[in-house]
């Protein structure tokens, strides 16, 4: 699991509250080349995804490099994450998952 700190809010006693989000979808917005190179994305296999839903069991860690396209992924009681062309994206084992494809789907894939 991940948890990403959501904001942190001070209210009129002085008291702090934040809300913490559990996810199990990590996403990086456009990494570098560099990262790319040394995660050997290249090397992965390809994958197409085509326009619609397509639903799935994740039962190991699997990452994407999003070579094109365009997909809103929902896990199980989770809010939506949005990914596109450049983006990386990890989603943790355990859960059921639903890619919503916007557009076809260029995908590298690693399963480690």
């Amino acid at each position: 699991m991940i948890f990403e700190m959501h904001g942190l809010v001070e209210s009129p006693g002085n008291f702090r509250t934040a809300k913490i989000i559990v996810t199990h979808i990590l996403i990086e917005y456009k990494p570098s080349p560099m990262k790319l190179e040394i995660l050997s994305v290249e090397d992965w296999p390809v994958i197409q995804k085509p326009v619609g839903m397509h639903p799935g069991s994740v039962t190991v860690s699997e990452t994407y490099y999003i070579e094109d396209g365009d997909a809103e992924i929902t896990i199980d009681g989770e809010e939506p994450v949005r990914a596109s062309r450049g983006d990386l994206l990890t989603i943790m084992p355990g859960k059921n998952c639903i890619w919503h494809v916007k557009a076809e789907m260029t995908l590298y894939k690693s399963n480690a």
